[in-house]
């Protein structure tokens, strides 16, 4: 069944416990974490359907908690941080950042001063918008990208990303 726009993730009840996924394929970025479920679409071996995953998404910090779960991440975009990150830890750019398709998470990593990160986390589940941040050191940063890559060992990117036609130029 391919996808058709935008979903809607599922709110998680106040004080609910985030699903375990199966082994432990997750991120952590400072008070983010994103737990892999699974792929949307299991039997799916193409691109685009392939490599979506149900993730169960929780962030926290002293003032407040959102969590929600849905087919909100696709692992290209895991794949994008991990190569953000992996240049952010060399020294070779400022900023990493997880572009979700999916308009419910972005998250931004950029490089500060004295080898400090500073975290930024949007999250917009059911219309909501919540920003946090969070303040890092560059050690999370090779954390973070340890992490993009056991993920996208758990979950390896399904087919060939599709390619530009002359016609989509046009």
């Amino acid at each position: 069944m391919p996808r058709s726009g935008h979903r809607s993730p599922h709110a998680l009840e106040p004080g609910a416990e985030t699903p375990a996924p199966s082994g432990e394929a997750h991120l952590r970025i400072g008070g983010l974490e994103i737990r892999v479920e699974g792929r949307e679409f299991p039997q799916a071996d193409d691109y685009w359907d392939g490599n979506w995953v149900v993730a169960a998404v929780h962030c926290a910090s002293p003032h407040s908690s959102v969590a929600f779960r849905g087919p909100i991440l696709h692992l290209s975009e895991v794949a994008h941080l991990l190569e953000g990150c992996e240049a952010v830890a060399e020294g070779e750019a400022g900023s990493a950042t997880l572009p979700c398709s999916e308009p419910h998470l972005y998250v931004e990593l950029e490089a500060r001063p004295r080898g400090r990160v500073r975290a930024t986390v949007e999250l917009r589940p059911q219309g909501e918008r919540h920003v946090y941040e969070f303040p890092l050191d560059r050690d999370a940063v090779g954390r973070i990208a340890a992490e993009c890559r056991a993920l996208l060992t758990a979950f390896p990117i399904l087919g060939e990303p599709p390619t530009e036609s002359a016609e989509d130029i046009n």
